[in-house]
Parts: structure tokens; sequence; C-alpha cells
């Protein structure tokens, strides 16, 4: 049985991390848990919900949202933001134009 709050009624417990991370492109946000896991597809009915959030990210800034199962068990849900690429302050300058 699923509650509300979108998980399994069970009496185990189970662990949940938040990881961010600054790449040389992008920002990543990585949740994981060790829970029961998640299936991408049930009886052939899409997730509606997620599909919508993939394609908002990717209309919105190019981001990506991917969801996998854990090696180990759980479930790992990824969000990558492209950042822009950063510019030098003497690149940043160079294209300053006086009058």
């Amino acid at each position: 049985m699923i509650t509300k709050a979108g998980m399994r009624s069970s009496s185990n417990l189970f662990h949940i991390s938040v990881i961010t991370k600054l790449t040389e492109t992008s920002v990543e946000i990585i949740v994981e848990n060790d829970g029961l896991g998640f299936s991408p597809v049930n009886d052939n009915e899409p997730h509606i919900a997620l599909n919508n959030i993939r394609q908002r990210l990717e209309m919105m800034c190019k981001g990506k949202l991917e969801i996998t199962p854990c090696e180990s068990g759980g479930t790992s849900v990824r969000i990558t933001i492209p950042t822009e690429k950063r510019q030098s302050h003497k690149s940043a300058a160079a294209k300053v134009s006086l009058p």
C-alpha cells in the first residue's frame, strides 16, 4: 500500500542522502535512498508528473532528470542543470568598448 508521502507502508527504516555538485559545465543535485526502489513504469502507465518535470527542465534550462536504481537497492535521482561557461576577468574586460 502506498501512503500519502509516497512510501510503502513498512516498519523498515531507510536513509536518504542529498548531494550537490558544481562541475565545469553544470550544477548537479543527487538524491539517493536505500529503500524499496522505484519502478519507472507500472502496468504500462507512464509517470505523467515525472515526464512533466523532465520536459520543464529541458525547456527552461536544458536540464535533465535521471532516475536509476541504486546498486545496493533503493533509487537515485539526478537533476543536472547546465551553467553558462564562465569567462575569466581578462576576457570579460577585453569585450568592453569605451567611447
